[in-house]
């Protein structure tokens, strides 16, 4: 007699219900994959025949278009980009500063730059014969080497602030008379950059004037207005001697009370030696009038050499320059030996 086991499924009912529905699902999902790949076959079928031909025109034109649109994007990133970071610098070389600086200096100290071109509307050359002078003369007069340099400086730096205004002011008048040798007039130099350097020449020569004693400093620096008024007035009329001699009459006072430091130094001049340094300045005028007399007279300057010019002619005028000159200077010799610069 044989008796059936019955066999028992370890796995269970639920096990192999969930085993089922998985595979109905995957089922499900192939036959979905298959569904649509079908319809996307029929559809792209349907399209290639159906659909237009877009022209190239159209074509290139949407193209561009959002070319366009994500180029605006890309520089309106840059723009915030470059906002927000700080502008590089480019480096320089090292002692490259140096190689610029002495390029730009250079340039300006040729004669077409613009120290050069300052320095020949200062007339320089008057300037530093009249300070050398001076100097020498400060030497003669029992003042020590620095108390000299110090006398020829200041008178220096006077003379070339006076230069500069006097071409400023005649700015007008040598651009009539198309005067190439005056900076100014030429248009090669602004009458700003020279009436700038002039006021600086000014608010340097204040306290080395003072240097040679307050009494002296104050007659050097009167000979500011002075001369002022000549390149305003004067400078084109019969009085244009005036500035000249009262500027020459108080180089002696300078050199008189002349001294070191703050106060009154030495003794009152000799009014002979005050007389005859007004008739150096008169010479001088003459002598510094006689190269530009034609030019004067095409700009309309009717100065007291000019006229002498007009009437008697140029070459007796430097005749009579030459032999008044000449006369002055053996009397400045002979009263510089006696009586000599100042009162004993």
């Amino acid at each position: 007699h044989t008796t059936e086991i019955p066999v028992i499924d370890v796995a269970g009912p639920g096990k192999r219900a969930r085993k089922e529905r998985r595979k109905d699902h995957e089922q499900g999902q192939r036959k979905a994959r298959r569904r649509r790949g079908r319809a996307s076959a029929e559809a792209t079928a349907t399209a290639d025949v159906a659909e237009p031909a877009v022209p190239p025109a159209a074509r290139e034109g949407a193209v561009a278009k959002v070319r366009g649109s994500l180029g605006k994007r890309s520089m309106r990133r840059s723009a915030i980009k470059a906002a927000r970071q700080k502008p590089k610098q480019p480096r320089r070389k090292p002692r490259q500063w140096l190689t610029d600086t002495g390029r730009h200096i250079r340039q300006g100290l040729r004669r077409d730059g613009q120290a050069g071109l300052l320095l020949r509307a200062s007339h320089p050359i008057q300037a530093l014969v009249l300070g050398a002078v001076m100097g020498g003369l400060a030497l003669l007069s029992d003042r020590t080497f620095g108390q000299a340099v110090m006398t020829g400086l200041a008178v220096l730096l006077v003379q070339l602030a006076l230069g500069l205004h006097n071409d400023v002011a005649d700015r007008l008048l040598d651009e009539r008379a198309k005067r190439a040798k005056k900076p100014i007039g030429a248009g090669s130099l602004p009458s700003g950059n020279a009436t700038y350097l002039a006021i600086v020449l000014v608010i340097i020569s204040i306290p080395v004037a003072l240097q040679s004693g307050t009494t002296a400093g104050a007659a050097l620096l009167a000979t500011l207005p002075i001369g002022y008024i000549h390149n305003r007035i004067l400078h084109r009329t019969l009085m244009s001697f005036v500035g000249w001699m009262v500027t020459f009459a108080l180089y002696p006072v300078f050199l008189a009370y002349g001294g070191w430091g703050g106060g009154r130094h030495g003794d009152d001049p000799t009014w002979q030696f005050i007389v005859v340094f007004a008739l150096v300045g008169l010479c001088a005028h003459l002598a510094t009038s006689l190269p530009d007399l034609v030019v004067d007279n095409a700009a309309g300057v009717k100065s007291m050499p000019l006229r002498i010019a007009l009437k008697v002619g140029a070459p007796r005028l430097l005749v009579i320059t030459v032999v008044l000159s000449v006369l002055v200077l053996a009397a400045l010799i002979v009263v510089g030996i006696d009586p000599g610069l100042r009162q004993w």
